[in-house]
Parts: C-alpha cells; sequence; structure tokens
C-alpha cells in the first residue's frame, strides 16, 4: 500500500511539475508579448520626436539656403559696382 501512494504521489508531483511549467510558459509568453508592446510604444515616441526634428532641419536649411543667395546676390552686387566705377574712372 505504501507503493501505491509513493508512486501517485511522483504521479502528482510530475503532473504539478508540467503544470507549473506551462503556466511558466504562459507567463513568459505574456511578459514578452508586454515587452514587444512597450518596444512598440518607444519606437513610436521616438520616431515623433524624430519628426519634430526633421522638421526643424528643413526649416533651417531653408533659412540656410536664403542666407547663402542673399550674400552671393550681395557680393555679386558689389562686384558689379566695383567694377563699373573703375572703368567710369
Amino acid at each position: 500500500m505504501a507503493e501505491v501512494k509513493e508512486k501517485a504521489s511522483m504521479e502528482e508531483r510530475l503532473a504539478k511539475i508540467e503544470g507549473s511549467q506551462y503556466e511558466l510558459s504562459k507567463r513568459i509568453d505574456d511578459l514578452k508579448d508586454n515587452m514587444n508592446q512597450r518596444f512598440q510604444e518607444l519606437r513610436e515616441g521616438i520616431n515623433k520626436r524624430f519628426e519634430g526634428i526633421n522638421k526643424r532641419f528643413e526649416d533651417i536649411d531653408k533659412r540656410f539656403s536664403l542666407l547663402i543667395w542673399t550674400v552671393t546676390g550681395w557680393f555679386t552686387l558689389l562686384t558689379i559696382l566695383m567694377v563699373v566705377f573703375k572703368f567710369i574712372k
């Protein structure tokens, strides 16, 4: 009779271990899903910030381009005036 209890006890232990393993696997899968969701939210936040930064760089590029055109225009105008006044004298 003692042997039967021992066998039942081993089978119960094995069943508990299998149940625990199933629960742990499920919990790990839930944690992975949660982690992937958090990473996705983090990526979305980073992408939003980079969109703002890219917009700022585009604005700076437009201003810089305008500045270059303005400086080039003034330089060209001054050069032409210097040449014209040199020939007038």
